[in-house]
């Protein structure tokens, strides 16, 4: 429609475009019809006027169609919808007691975590706890040992070192043996 228009408001202006008048030649009026309008004008408006009024002649047959369609078709269409909407509430329920399962088990893995997360830091406070005391133990036997090494090398210090001589040594005294047996100091023969 628009390309009809369009062609024929484009044939005008270039037709508008030829004539025109020139400064020497007279102007020459031009007759008029009954209805003074000009020739041009009603034509195109008279090949316009059954194309402005298609548009509105389709929109009301598609209400026509559209208005004969539910009454004939209405009940089928209100059922379907009811079905379908039943159908979706049905999911909405199911998926509604899917999420109230989820939030459950969410919260029961929530409260569990909390419960290790308390033992875990009490078993770690219980850990430190051994770890200082271990420490501390540590530390006093080090201390013990250093106290018996010290001690020990005390003894060792006193027992290296000879005790003072207070003067000459005497001379070792003559073994002396027993009168009951003569010494022969004949060698033996031999037979």
């Amino acid at each position: 429609m628009n390309t009809m228009l369009g062609s024929a408001q484009s044939e005008f202006v270039a037709a508008s475009l030829l004539v025109t008048p020139s400064a020497e030649a007279p102007a020459i009026g031009r007759a008029k019809p009954k209805n003074d309008q000009p020739a041009a004008k009603r034509s195109s408006l008279g090949k316009m006027a059954p194309l402005t009024f298609a548009p509105h002649l389709i929109a009301i047959l598609i209400g026509v169609v559209a208005t004969l369609a539910w009454q004939t078709y209405g009940d089928t269409a209100r059922n379907m919808m009811a079905s379908v909407a039943s159908s979706n509430r049905l999911q909405l329920n199911a998926m509604s007691l899917d999420l109230d399962a989820m939030r459950q088990s969410i919260d029961g893995l929530t409260t569990s975590i909390d419960r290790l997360t308390a033992n875990f830091a009490a078993k770690q406070d219980l850990v430190m706890r051994s770890v200082d005391q271990l420490t501390a133990s540590q530390e006093q036997m080090t201390r013990e040992v250093g106290k018996v090494q010290s001690v020990e090398q005390s003894i060792v210090h006193r027992n290296s070192d000879p005790p003072p001589r207070s003067g000459p040594i005497p001379p070792p005294k003559p073994v002396l043996r027993s009168p009951q047996a003569p010494i022969n100091l004949t060698p033996a023969k031999n037979h």
